[in-house]
């Protein structure tokens, strides 16, 4: 009787044991379900912003390719509607550049061949450096 009663309370000991490390392994489980559940919630709202940002990706790269056309039409045009004029001598123009060249296009063009509505929007010349004379070459 007694090594039975012994063997019985060596038992209810192990099964306490046991039911301790079951308890143990259920929160520890439960903990990682709570944290399963978290990260999906995180991911199905990540793949919400995925979508929405690769829709917004999208629609830039149109834009993009919109305005990249725009302006590459704009600058062809404005080449299209461009003179350029070679040849004048250095500082021939004087201080007010558009009405020289003006006056120098109506002296080439007979004034009534050109429309009323001639007009010299901007006038430039390009950057070159000025020729000056070094000390072994004439002025």
């Amino acid at each position: 009787m007694a090594a039975i009663t012994g063997s019985r309370d060596a038992l209810e000991t192990r099964i306490e044991g046991v039911s301790i490390e079951v308890n143990l392994l259920r929160d520890d489980l439960r903990k990682m379900s709570d944290k399963v559940h978290s990260a999906e919630g995180n991911i199905d709202t990540l793949k919400l912003e995925v979508a929405s940002l690769k829709k917004q990706v999208s629609q830039m790269q149109q834009t993009s390719e919109t305005l990249a056309y725009r302006v590459e039409d704009a600058e062809g045009r404005a080449r299209l509607n461009n003179l350029r004029f070679l040849g004048f001598p250095e500082r021939s123009e004087g201080q007010d550049t558009e009405t020289f060249m003006e006056n120098w296009i109506r002296g080439i063009v007979q004034s009534k061949d050109l429309s009323n509505h001639f007009v010299i929007e901007r006038v430039h010349r390009a950057l070159v450096p000025l020729h000056r004379p070094g000390p072994h070459q004439e002025p």
